[in-house]
């Protein structure tokens, strides 16, 4: 599944580089998948550039398991506006009640998992881990995808019983963002440095 993203203008900031967020959520229960999609874009008045971030994911059901998997986010291509991007990923991990509710459960380590979830995260270290993003690596070429961030994730609420989360549903969001790869965008609006494939917070 993809989602396309448009562009917002009720926000402008004076730096050199073009910022688009994208969001793709899903939440999983033993009958039902929901997915929501919005968007988000802060453009500067000087840079030509445009940006169009997609997430790509599968979802599917497999022996009682909510599994969601291969989890990648593309520099879609924009006619004529296109530009090379730097992208980080912040994966954010929620349980709902049955109304919707953020339930008052312990977080969730997509590292170390509870009993019922199994999380393969960045396989490859192709992304910087830094300040709870995942910074790809690579800067992407209009048209080009990173590597799956989110090799598999699969919930099995049977064995969540007798857990604190029995009963709940585990929704995980995917935040995507692309940032124009302008010389000291990343610093100005991220405040992290990027050098030699490798991502860092910025030096005070």
């Amino acid at each position: 599944m993809k989602f396309r993203l448009s562009m917002l203008t009720d926000k402008k900031v004076r730096l050199a580089a073009l910022l688009v967020v994208a969001a793709l959520s899903v939440a999983v229960s033993g009958t039902l998948a929901y997915f929501m999609a919005s968007t988000h874009s802060i453009r500067n008045d000087f840079f030509p550039a445009r940006l169009n971030v997609v997430i790509h994911e599968d979802f599917q059901q497999i022996d009682g398991s909510y599994v969601k998997s291969n989890v990648t986010v593309e520099n879609a291509v924009v006619p004529r506006a296109s530009s090379h991007a730097y992208i980080r990923v912040r994966l954010v991990p929620t349980w709902r009640d049955e109304n919707g509710n953020v339930a008052g459960v312990p977080p969730v380590d997509l590292t170390a998992p509870p009993a019922g979830i199994t999380a393969e995260i960045n396989p490859d270290l192709a992304f910087d881990y830094v300040d709870g993003y995942y910074y790809y690596k690579e800067i992407l070429a209009p048209g080009e995808q990173t590597t799956p961030l989110v090799r598999r994730i699969a919930v099995d609420y049977a064995a969540l019983a007798g857990t604190p989360y029995e009963g709940y549903t585990f929704e995980l969001s995917v935040l995507a963002e692309g940032l124009d790869a302008a010389a000291g965008a990343a610093e100005a609006a991220w405040g992290v440095v990027y050098s030699a494939h490798t991502w860092s917070p910025c030096t005070p």
